[in-house]
């Protein structure tokens, strides 16, 4: 099977494709929320920026494969593969993860309420995905918009910072520290918009 055959079969109602060799397979934007991938062979396939939201990937086999900005919210991967995989903004936001191989060859111990590959959040930023849920993707795009900025120029957003500012307005000052100058100041709060992951 390749990826025109799987969306054309997906897009005509079929979910089940478990055990699919799709090794390499160009599915870069593909919309397949809720199917059956649970032990596919995706081997170096590009994912980048397809649509998995619910997905069973349980046992898929995902070595080296492209998930850079891939929609994973809520998607079965227990005991995947993940070694070499590129997770740069996947959205893993209560994905379970449990037994995977994470790309650095690390097993996984949970499920995960993030959307980046660190799988640390603040106790803040665990509250409000998990409360506000269906809003968890605009929670984290907002705040990794809204900038914080020092006096000597060095720049990090509110999400990295282990915060939320969502739906806001205003430019206020925080006081905060700056890992750069290595000071504490006052910084300047300001929107920068950023790509939708």
């Amino acid at each position: 099977m390749d990826a025109q055959e799987l969306v054309e079969r997906y897009n005509a109602g079929e979910r089940d494709f478990g055990s699919a060799d799709l090794a390499g397979a160009d599915l870069s934007g593909a919309v397949l929320c809720e199917a059956n991938l649970s032990e596919a062979n995706l081997n170096e396939a590009d994912l980048s920026g397809a649509d998995l939201r619910r997905a069973c990937l349980d046992r898929a086999h995902l070595n080296g494969a492209n998930l850079e900005g891939t929609f994973l919210n809520g998607a079965y991967l227990s005991g995947a593969n993940l070694t070499g995989a590129n997770l740069e903004g996947a959205r893993l936001h209560h994905a379970d993860l449990r037994g995977a191989t994470m790309p650095g060859g690390t097993a996984e111990g949970g499920s995960t309420s993030h959307g980046g590959t660190s799988g640390k959040l603040s106790g803040v930023q665990r509250f409000f995905t998990a409360v506000l849920f269906p809003f968890a993707d605009s929670i984290e795009r907002h705040s990794r918009s809204w900038r914080m900025t020092c006096a000597c120029g060095h720049s990090t957003s509110i999400w990295e910072r282990g915060g939320i500012r969502w739906l806001a307005a205003g430019e206020p000052r925080r006081w905060a520290f700056c890992a750069s100058c290595g000071a504490w100041s006052w910084h300047r709060v300001h929107w920068v918009e950023c790509p939708p992951n």
